[in-house]
């Protein structure tokens, strides 16, 4: 029965690769967490802007309000927090596209990967849109 002997080198070898993927992991892993962080403060940032707008509509329509009170304030506040947590996380999103097709083609990959962290990005700038469209042409969406 031979033994098969491997060279010094040979296992080095070895545990850096698994070193590298390992690091590649914990990489994607933080970018997801980042990406994450940024999706939750859009989402409480759109949905405080659509509340406002929301609340003001009601008590405008309930007559709860004097007739000196301007009612674009409110739904103007509401656009802009809309408008502003949809540019950011678009921005953001953007910026994880681009580690990850960094990182691809590190890899030798040539498609970036579609990632849940990813379709959530992209799933909450299409509400963001949908948001800002209602209350900007006043359409009935929610």
């Amino acid at each position: 029965m031979e033994r098969q002997t491997q060279k010094p080198g040979d296992s080095r070898r070895a545990l850096a690769e698994e070193r590298t993927e390992l690091a590649l992991r914990r990489t994607i892993f933080a970018a997801d967490r980042t990406l994450l962080a940024w999706v939750r403060t859009s989402l409480a940032l759109m949905t405080f802007g659509f509340s406002i707008y929301k609340f003001f509509q009601y008590l405008e329509e309930s007559g709860a309000v004097s007739t000196g009170w301007q009612p674009t304030g409110p739904r103007r506040f509401g656009m802009i927090l809309v408008t502003v947590s949809t540019v950011l996380l678009v921005w953001q999103t953007w910026q994880y596209y681009q580690l990850l097709k960094r990182l691809s083609r590190q890899q030798g990959k040539k498609r970036v990967p579609m990632t849940p962290t990813l379709v959530a990005g992209g799933a909450v700038i299409l509400l963001g849109c949908a948001t800002f469209a209602s209350i900007f042409f006043g359409i009935r969406l929610f």
